[in-house]
């Protein structure tokens, strides 16, 4: 004989199945928005990338600010945007300083030329931490374009829960993720790094745009 709890179990269950979940305020369940259901938008810490050279460490570096900047937007309880803009301000501002420092830094030369064997003492060890560094590339970039895209198609469904000025920072905030990955990537041809990605026009571009829109934020 099935005792009480058991059923009290079963019918439970079943009864969730017709519960509908009630909506916020404005109208949305906001159930894929990514700011409010993943930690740090989605995104993982340093965009998965190594560091076997500082090309790759530039990579980590503005992946995980982005990471770290979704992360604070996301901090919002019952739609109190304000709060989450005023407890978050250092933290933001200090991640798209990051991002800044970043492009601004490894665009230099001197970081393509690291990939030079002939510039070290071993040139075989220098090759081998060479495939290292475009095999992270190759693996890592390919992962993190299709999951920051994806975020991305999700905030884009919740465009109208979201305020204006956190929807356009966390917009840009994964168009510049997908770009930078994608001109990464673009960068390696035939296990070779042809063109340094940091100095890419379209990437200091999009990184301004986010700079500014932060700071429009806090006007």
């Amino acid at each position: 004989m099935m005792n009480k709890y058991a059923l009290g179990t079963i019918v439970g269950t079943a009864l969730l199945g017709l519960v509908k979940v009630k909506p916020r305020s404005n109208g949305s369940t906001s159930l894929s928005c990514p700011l409010r259901t993943k930690t740090y938008g989605g995104i993982p810490g340093g965009g998965g990338f190594g560091c076997d050279r500082e090309y790759n460490v530039a990579a980590q570096r503005y992946f995980e600010a982005a990471h770290c900047l979704l992360g604070s937007l996301g901090k919002v309880t019952n739609d109190d945007w304000q709060s989450m803009r005023i407890v978050e301000h250092d933290h933001i501002k200090e991640e798209i300083s990051i991002m800044m420092y970043v492009i601004k830094e490894y665009k230099k030369q001197v970081y393509l030329d690291q990939f030079n064997p002939n510039r070290y003492r071993n040139p075989e060890q220098a090759m081998k931490c060479n495939r290292l560094a475009i095999k992270d590339i190759q693996t890592s970039a390919p992962l993190l374009i299709e999951k920051a895209k994806e975020e991305k198609r999700n905030l884009l469904e919740n465009r109208s829960t979201i305020p204006n000025d956190v929807f356009t920072i966390a917009n840009l905030t994964y168009s510049c993720i997908i770009l930078t990955a994608e001109t990464l990537l673009d960068s390696v041809k035939n296990n070779e790094v042809i063109r340094n990605a940091w100095a890419d026009t379209d990437i200091h571009l999009y990184t301004n745009r986010l700079n500014n829109a932060i700071e429009k934020m806090y006007e």
